[in-house]
């Protein structure tokens, strides 16, 4: 589990990544140095690594839904 959660803390890195980069890129397209499509690329960017933390989540979810069962403890139980 302590993978996962790994994954989940290097996922919301990224998230905050994108977020700044795509504001940066919001500048720019305001300035006119860059173009649409530029711009969409980063919003691109910014809605996959969200993606990619939901899936960073999920696993982590799965994997100690799979270790309380292993044990045989109640899955709902903190």
């Amino acid at each position: 589990m302590s993978t996962a959660a790994g994954r989940i803390q290097r996922a919301e890195t990224n998230v905050r990544l994108a977020k700044e980069t795509l504001e940066l890129g919001r500048l720019q397209f305001d300035a006119g140095d860059i173009n649409l499509v530029e711009l969409n690329i980063y919003e691109k960017s910014v809605t996959e690594s969200q993606l990619s933390l939901i899936e960073a989540q999920f696993d982590y979810f799965a994997a100690q839904a799979d270790y309380r069962a292993a044990l045989s403890l109640d899955p709902l139980a903190e």
